[in-house]
């Protein structure tokens, strides 16, 4: 009974500090809530997908010329395999939609049963039923709208082998493997009757070396088979060798990963964030423990003096952080239901499913209950202090030790009186101000690296240094491949019209590496890349792959390697690593000589990445002159229009954002509750200041500029922990992207722009705190 009447004092006495952990540990639940169940509803609709449309272990793309009974029958024949599927397919060559050209090969497939959602115009619900087509209607995907921005009633066009097509885009459907945005290749729909009469068409005009149909295979495992999906696929390639023949194999497991990682990557970094919200907590929590025995050194003495033991009082003080923290965790996962029915397609214009709303409180419920266990328990040892508590020295004023003066100390001086005073209340008080020192580093941190990762995505050399693909001008010969005569008379045009950083002839092919079905680009010149160890590919027995690759394969520069292409297998040495995003980073390359060594066709496409991007329009123009008649030329001097970048600026400025208004939220709690204890403590010399003719705003605007110094103390530290760690952390949660080696370029504006949101947030916020200052009287001190 006593516990609990002064608990309800305290909590009444001391509401600021009570509140201020309830505010704080609402946002930390809301977060984390919030992150769990978008996480778990974006995946959750993706499986569904799966098994909605039924989709199969193993799916591999074959040209329908490569495809054999015999083939498929082998496979049918595995003791692992349950049943095969297979379905035909037009390969799309390159398209143009709102003004935007790519030469991504989509795959276009007769509408049937297999399709089994489709949007509304908005994207915001599924309809009743998949409508039929008109013979000059497509259904795209909605990773497809998100990466041009085209919409219901805009067209299409797009060439085959049969040649050249125009289709208006009559909506939008669910397809689960190939539809998200962060996928290179798509499938779409046309009616039945538009397919056939395409397909007859491609079937009768054969071009060497250019794909025409496609077969589709679905390979299903037995139900006891206990190998993963990649472990399956491996054994499925080694004993059949169908994979070798694909020019894409993939797994269920990977289209999911691929589908997924956007918002794998995203919830990861916001994870991040919440743990550093709750060791901002922590700091607190531990500063207004500290701060509430120094302060109730009287009152906790008399508690001792009147019986109440040294534990009861602990528990009294963690009582009241507990209360709070259970108090801050419910509202914030109640928020949280309103929150996520709002956002909760925040990722769905990437992954191209409509995900549910549903609350995660599984692991929300566990992780929260888990973070205030720890602190109760922290608390409970914080506490401790308490014991060294002496009723007697409270009751004779006796508890304050004699100390020396600070060498940080600095003298008060007329001439900057407002900076000098401010900075002596910091200096003499240092103690005070740690927990918010520490705060302010670590939010300073974060949001420097959230900023940094930002500003490398806006800088072309940082990406290209760390493996991503930009050519301003692309040439892709309209039939066949490219010739030697062709190859010089490209190369030659585009390097007297503007300067390059990079020009290379390109031939991308999936092929198997120990089994692995691997992508495997080959380069006329493989040093174009970025090599991080070792060296480019030189001889026709060598082969670069990248650091991931290396990693998941357990390989290392010198290892031997079997490298296969449909019926050919040749011994490759590894002779470097080198940087590359594509497929998540599991990608390799070879020279010319190497391809020849397995019977791989001549290159395919031309990418020039120019050194000024203003020069791309001059040399698409002047390449047109030459070849535009037999070949597609693309030039864009935007390179941050590229599809994937996009979408990747828009994840970053959202996580940014979200982070300032965070840290607002934190900084404003911080600068209250220290406010709070520093105003009860210095009442006294405000009275004097006061008296000597100090104005309230000049006492407010005093309050502020000690925060200042805080806030500049912090972001100093937070700047030196950014140099040394951000780009560490960055690269262990951009790694399943495929960035193996994150380029941290630093500048002004990523460095300024956190800082002075930072600082402003901490003077605005000390002034208006300091409010109180008014309600002081020089009167208090005459009755004292």
């Amino acid at each position: 009974m006593d516990i609990r009447t002064l608990l309800r004092a305290n909590l009444k006495s001391r509401k600021g500090a009570f509140v201020g952990i309830a505010l704080l540990m609402m946002v930390i639940s809301l977060l984390l809530t919030m992150i769990f169940s978008l996480k778990h509803n974006v995946k959750k609709s993706i499986d569904d997908a799966y098994i909605d449309q039924n989709i199969g272990t193993m799916m591999l793309n074959i040209d329908s010329q490569k495809v054999t009974d015999e083939l498929l029958q082998k496979v049918k024949d595995h003791e692992l395999v349950d049943h095969i599927e297979t379905s035909q397919a037009i390969l799309m060559r390159s398209h143009d939609i709102c003004g935007k050209h790519s030469n991504e090969n989509w795959l276009i497939v007769g509408l049937s049963d297999y399709v089994k959602r489709q949007f509304n115009d908005d994207f915001t619900a599924y309809e009743d039923e998949v409508h039929p087509l008109s013979n000059q209607g497509i259904y795209l995907t909605q990773g497809i709208a998100t990466n041009t921005g085209c919409k219901t009633g805009d067209k299409i066009d797009f060439t085959t082998r049969a040649g050249s097509y125009s289709y208006t885009i009559e909506g939008f459907v669910v397809e689960p493997v190939c539809g998200a945005s962060t996928i290179g290749w798509k499938t779409v729909y046309v009616s039945p009757e538009a397919y056939d009469e395409m397909a007859s068409l491609v079937e009768q005009n054969p071009i060497p070396d250019m794909v025409g149909m496609v077969t589709i295979v679905y390979v299903y495992k037995v139900y006891s088979c206990d190998l993963t999906d990649g472990q399956f696929a491996q054994k499925i390639n080694q004993d059949t060798g169908i994979s070798n023949y694909a020019y894409a194999s993939e797994t269920s497991a990977q289209m999911k990963y691929y589908t997924f990682i956007f918002t794998d990557i995203c919830s990861s970094i916001m994870m991040v964030f919440a743990a550093i919200l709750i060791v901002a907590v922590m700091i607190i929590m531990v500063h207004n423990i500290s701060m509430t025995i120094e302060m109730s050194y009287v009152e906790l003495g008399i508690l001792k003096a009147i019986g109440f033991t040294k534990t009861r009082i602990r528990i009294l003080l963690a009582l009241q952080y507990f209360l709070a923290q259970i108090v801050g965790a419910v509202v914030g996962i109640l928020l949280a239901i309103p929150v996520v029915a709002k956002f909760g397609g925040l990722f769905q214009p990437i992954t191209a499913i409509l995900a549910k709303n549903d609350i995660a409180f599984y692991p929300s419920v566990p992780v929260i209950l888990g973070i205030i266990l720890v602190s109760a328990i922290f608390i409970v040892l914080l506490t401790g202090r308490v014991g060294k508590v002496s009723p007697v020295k409270a009751l004779t004023g006796e508890r304050k030790d004699v100390y020396f003066d600070s060498l940080l100390n600095a003298p008060v001086t007329g001439k900057n009186l407002s900076l000098s005073l401010a900075y002596r209340q910091f200096s003499s008080n240092k103690r005070r101000y740690i927990s918010a020192i520490l705060i302010f580093a670590v939010l300073s941190f974060f949001m420097l690296s959230i900023n940094l990762m930002s500003s490398v995505m806006e800088s072309k050399n940082a990406l290209l240094a760390m493996g991503a693909n930009f050519y301003e001008v692309t040439v892709r010969k309209n039939e066949g491949v490219f010739t030697e005569e062709e190859m010089q008379e490209i190369e030659e045009t585009v390097k007297e019209t503007a300067e390059t950083d990079r020009s290379v002839f390109i031939r991308s092919e999936y092929l198997s590496i120990n089994g692995d079905k691997i992508m495997c680009h080959v380069y006329s010149d493989p040093s174009a890349r970025n090599v991080l160890k070792g060296r480019a590919p030189i001889y026709d027995n060598e082969i670069m792959i990248t650091e991931i690759l290396a990693d998941l394969m357990n390989l290392k520069i010198g290892d031997t390697v079997e490298v296969a292409y449909q019926d050919h297998a040749e011994e490759f040495i590894i002779s470097g690593f080198y940087a590359h995003i594509s497929d998540v980073g599991k990608v390799f390359s070879m020279s010319k000589k190497g391809a020849d060594r397995l019977g791989m066709a001549d290159f395919m496409w031309y990418g020039a990445c120019l050194v000024n991007s203003s020069d791309a329009d001059k040399v698409g123009k002047a390449l047109e002159e030459k070849f535009g008649d037999s070949m597609t030329i693309s030039a864009d001097s935007n390179w941050q229009d590229d599809e994937d970048m996009a979408t990747i600026k828009i994840a970053t400025d959202a996580m940014r954002y979200t982070s300032f208004v965070l840290s607002a939220i934190f900084v404003l709690v911080v600068v209250s509750m220290i406010c709070s204890k520093v105003f009860t403590q210095e009442r006294r010399d405000l009275g004097i200041f006061k008296a000597i003719g100090f104005t309230s705003g000049k006492l407010r605007f005093l309050f502020a500029i000690r925060f200042l110094i805080v806030g500049i103390l912090g972001s100093v530290l937070g700047i030196v922990l950014s140099l040394f760690f951000s780009g560490k952390l960055l690269t262990a949660l951009l790694r399943s992207m495929g960035v193996s080696n994150f380029v941290s370029r630093y500048n002004v504006e990523s460095i300024l722009i956190p800082v002075i949101i930072l600082l402003g947030f901490s003077f605005l916020f000390a002034f208006l705190v300091s409010r109180k200052v008014k309600n002081v009287e020089i009167r208090e001190l005459v009755i004292e």
